[in-house]
């Protein structure tokens, strides 16, 4: 009896202690008993204990294969591997085609000769890692884990829903016992930051921050955790007319807003909120079905990025933006341009707008090759179109007549001007387009009302020397 008593307590300390000795597995993106699937926003894969993920922006890739070759990871995408029994993960090697420089919990790790990452000596239950360099071709993934080390407190955790639009909450865990330190300005956490004396803490987040924690527990201390939130702020095209700085991470609220023109199948789309517009650059090109967005009325709200560059005021997507998250609806109200002036324009008002300029003279001139339009009002001030969409409007350059037109003012250059892009002319309330000539030209010439010469024997509505009338 006493044999067979020592028997089993031998078995089961042994069971016991092989519990604390550390276990290794690999997995391979192309093994059979990998599936991956693809969500809205990762891509996952379950293997034994272990869920892997990672993050999908632009050009992530699963490998061509099928099971894939390998997973590419974009700049800024991230790698999640999760252990779900409640066994810890001391260490982790990544096996890449290729690669740079990854970052673990705010720490960079450059990629070793033998074209691997490794990460370890720590305990978690999750491991981030984060490619904050050229892309990232995943083959395997080698994996140490088993009882944690009673001597090394398990690094906190960050749990949220992100990205955040106008606010968020961060939580923090810490292991069972410990308390979480946390800072929020870029400063390494010790025992004398934040803390609310617990191993959970709530963290609200307003604007995107980076926050770094530790647990410490019997005196010993975690390393350190470190993971940027982001937090797109919540603005309207009048609020980011106003900045004088590009601005990531924008949340841009539309509130029948109207599209006052659309650049090729919506490549450069102008839109209008009120006084002030914004230009979309490439964000709804190939994103919708619909040819022509001019005139459509816009509700809703997009993540995106802004620009402001010499004076701009421009919209670029990120791997947030969904044009999905918008309310296009068609309208038959045809956008009526802002009529301004050259003095206004030089001021760098109404950027990215429909204008329209009235009595001003079109001359051309060569530059690079190309013919760009200088617009001269009666005081001599000067705005320039590199570039005209009208034929019949470009025929006038150079006459020495003065013409109302319509214009996008497109951008600022490098040298802080305006830079227009030329529509047509300028038709007025009663659909006729303001002609004037010269006064010191006693043989002032007869236009129609598309703006073009005729002869005398012209028969209909025409203007002759600015003023209009029937010829019979």
């Amino acid at each position: 009896m006493n044999k067979l008593l020592r028997f089993v307590f031998m078995a089961v300390l042994a069971m016991s202690f092989s519990s604390l000795f550390a276990t290794n597995v690999t997995i391979n993106t192309n093994s059979s008993s990998t599936t991956w699937t693809t969500e809205t926003d990762k891509y996952s894969g379950v293997i034994g204990n272990f869920k892997v993920t990672c993050s999908i922006g632009t050009g992530s890739v699963l490998g061509n294969a099928t099971p894939p070759a390998y997973i590419q990871i974009q700049k800024g995408n991230v790698l999640t591997i999760e252990e779900t029994s409640g066994l810890a993960i001391t260490k982790v090697v990544l096996h890449v085609k290729q690669g740079a420089t990854i970052k673990v919990n705010g720490t960079s790790i450059s990629k070793a000769t033998d074209n691997t990452f490794t990460w370890g000596g720590k305990n978690t239950t999750k491991f981030e890692a984060l490619n904050e360099g050229t892309p990232i071709k995943l083959t395997s993934i080698d994996i140490t884990y088993g009882a944690a080390d009673p001597n090394v407190v398990a690094a906190p955790t960050f749990d949220a829903v992100t990205p955040f639009v106008g606010k968020g909450l961060v939580t923090i865990k810490g292991a069972e016992g410990s308390v979480v330190y946390y800072t929020t300005d870029g400063s390494v956490p010790t025992t004398s930051s934040l803390n609310n004396g617990t191993s959970s803490v709530d963290v609200e987040v307003t604007e995107t921050t980076t926050i770094k924690a530790i647990a410490v527990k019997n005196d010993k201390e975690s390393v350190m955790v470190s993971k940027e939130f982001v937090c797109y702020q919540i603005k309207t095209i009048a609020q980011l007319n106003e900045l004088t700085s590009d601005l990531k991470n924008v949340a841009l609220k539309l509130t029948n807003a109207k599209v006052v023109y659309d650049y090729y199948k919506g490549y450069y789309v102008y839109v209008r909120e009120g006084e002030y517009a914004v230009r979309f650059d490439g964000i709804f090109f190939g994103n919708t079905a619909i040819s022509n967005l001019s005139n459509y009325v816009v509700n809703g709200t997009v993540l995106v990025d802004f620009a402001k560059n010499f004076g701009d005021c421009t919209l670029t997507a990120n791997k947030e933006t969904k044009v999905s998250d918008l309310t296009l609806t068609e309208s038959s109200e045809v956008a009526q341009p802002v009529v301004t002036t050259i003095p206004e324009l030089l001021e760098k008002k109404h950027v990215e707008d429909l204008i329209a300029l009235k009595s001003v003279t079109i001359t051309s001139r060569k530059e690079n090759y190309s013919t760009v339009y200088d617009l001269t009002d009666e005081s001599g001030n000067v705005v320039t179109a590199p570039s005209c969409m009208s034929d019949d409007l470009s025929a006038k350059a150079d006459d020495g007549n003065k013409y109302d037109v319509k214009a996008i003012f497109e951008s600022v250059n490098n040298e802080g001007k305006p830079q227009l892009t030329l529509l047509g002319f300028y038709e007025i309330a009663n659909g006729i387009t303001s002609v004037t000539r010269q006064e010191s030209n006693i043989d002032a010439t007869i236009y129609n009302m598309s703006g073009q010469r005729v002869g005398k024997s012209y028969k209909g509505l025409v203007v002759k020397a600015g003023r209009k009338y029937i010829a019979k």
